[in-house]
């Protein structure tokens, strides 16, 4: 399924396939974006480096910054096509506004911790 959402300048691609954990991806005008599940809730995640590809996800919060969103808890009838089309137009507009938390990157080894 191609994922078209102009308002928020965001194209992509569904990549539901067998056990992934990958969901989506794509652009958030130029910036990379991918949802994967994780555990029952679905996390959006925005690399902040116009370098990073969507397949190199997820990096947020380790290999760089960028912005996350989470789900509530994933519907008992799974993921639809409407589901998921609702959760990344919610997760885009909080983007758009500035509304989501940003995770910078780890620069640090955790030796230095």
């Amino acid at each position: 399924m191609e994922i078209k959402i102009p308002i928020y300048s965001v194209s992509g691609e569904c990549l539901v396939q067998g056990n992934s954990k990958a969901i989506a991806q794509g652009k958030v005008g130029v910036f990379s974006w991918r949802a994967v599940k994780a555990k029952d809730k679905l996390v959006l995640e925005i690399a902040d480096d116009p370098a990073i590809e969507a397949s190199d996800l997820p990096l947020v919060g380790f290999g760089c910054g960028g912005w996350l969103f989470e789900s509530e808890q994933i519907t008992t009838d799974g993921i639809t096509d409407a589901w998921l089309t609702a959760f990344l137009s919610d997760g885009f507009k909080r983007f758009q506004a500035e509304q989501l938390p940003y995770m910078p990157a780890v620069s640090c080894p955790c030796s230095d911790l």
